[in-house]
């Protein structure tokens, strides 16, 4: 995150980014109540709080930061447009896809959250920069993996 940003960065954004990360990891705890994912989808605690930033580190630069840089370098500053931004946001999504665990509803479902997140940390690294956008994956990841992960062994056995 720039200084300029972080500068109008408040604690009112800072709890919004939580309650957004919080929002967005639910749709995901549904689609596994209703179709469960693999038995060992998540890595448990106390890994978890390593691997999943770890994780999150790689995914935001690979799958958003280069894929934004070669945007920037294949465009013109004066011709920028929010569409422009759309092969971005599927970037994620469409490996999520690729490399789905079946064909069926639940990857539909899997891809439509995916595009969701990817376009809310888009929406989110455009505002704010860097910082804030790896900050809602890893508040996503904590709420999603690290949480429901550990709920949902006890609960969906």
């Amino acid at each position: 995150m720039d200084v300029a940003a972080l500068s109008t960065f408040r604690r009112a954004d800072v709890i919004a980014l939580a309650g957004l990360g919080a929002a967005l990891a639910v749709p995901p705890v549904l689609i596994d109540i209703a179709i469960p994912f693999p038995h060992d989808i998540n890595v448990l605690p106390p890994k978890s709080f390593l691997f999943y930033p770890a994780i999150a580190l790689v995914a935001e630069v690979a799958l958003h930061l280069v894929p934004l840089a070669v945007l920037a370098a294949a465009t013109s500053r004066s011709k920028v447009s929010v569409w422009m931004f759309i092969p971005v946001v599927l970037v994620e999504p469409s490996l999520q896809a690729f490399f789905s665990f079946d064909a069926g509803l639940q990857a539909w479902l899997v891809l439509g959250n995916v595009s969701l997140i990817s376009a809310a940390q888009i929406w989110i690294f455009w505002h704010y920069g860097f910082t804030a956008m790896f900050a809602l994956r890893l508040v996503f990841y904590f709420f999603w993996h690290v949480l429901w992960g550990s709920l949902r062994l006890q609960l969906l056995l």
